[in-house]
């Protein structure tokens, strides 16, 4: 199932914002809701090659439970600004693979802090400091299985990075969750100012 995620999700990023409705996150992000079209995740797919070489970003959310579920085109849901400015008020967690060059990333934030965040260069970080991720105990719970299951974890690209998002969203991410949502859609000039 993770490798399965883990090439849909490829060259994408995806983002969790517990408790805040799909039309809040864009607003929030500076788009306006009314402008997003609804769509499945084949169509996202398809709009994101119309813009490949642009700078535009396009982004899709979609309600799973509680929480707003955002993808987008230009790794956006892990610049820590924006990681920080969605999460004031509520917990975000987000990760971005990109396979080709093997640059993985990862982020905890809440109510405005980036709690940890996992960078492809350099590993488990808080507060510009390397972290060990036994220091967070909302991440300890699932390391017994993390283990059991990639021995290697700390190379997070397929299942870690969806096992901890897991253990911080209660949410199991699957293929065919993702191809079934219904998500809205839009692009965004620069979502990051």
């Amino acid at each position: 199932m993770y490798a399965e995620l883990a090439e849909l999700l490829d060259c994408k990023t995806v983002a969790w914002v517990k408790g805040v409705s799909p039309a809040d996150v864009v607003t929030r992000w500076g788009g306006n809701p009314a402008a997003f079209s609804p769509m499945t995740f084949g169509e996202m797919i398809d709009s994101w090659w119309n813009i490949y070489e642009e700078e535009d970003a396009f982004v899709a959310v979609a309600a799973v439970g509680g929480w707003t579920l955002v993808v987008d085109s230009r790794w956006i849901g892990v610049d820590e600004k924006i990681v920080e400015r969605l999460s004031v008020g509520t917990r975000v967690v987000s990760h971005s693979l990109l396979e080709v060059k093997g640059l993985h990333e990862w982020r905890w934030a809440e109510d405005g802090h980036l709690r940890i965040g996992f960078y492809a260069q350099e590993g488990f970080m808080a507060d510009d400091l390397h972290v060990d991720p036994q220091e967070f105990p909302e991440l300890v719970a699932p390391m017994a299985r993390i283990d059991a299951e990639f021995p290697d974890w700390f190379e997070i690209d397929e299942g870690p990075v969806f096992a901890l998002t897991e253990s911080l969203t209660g949410i199991t991410l699957t293929p065919r969750m993702l191809t079934e949502l219904a998500f809205q859609g839009y692009y965004l000039s620069d979502p990051t100012t």
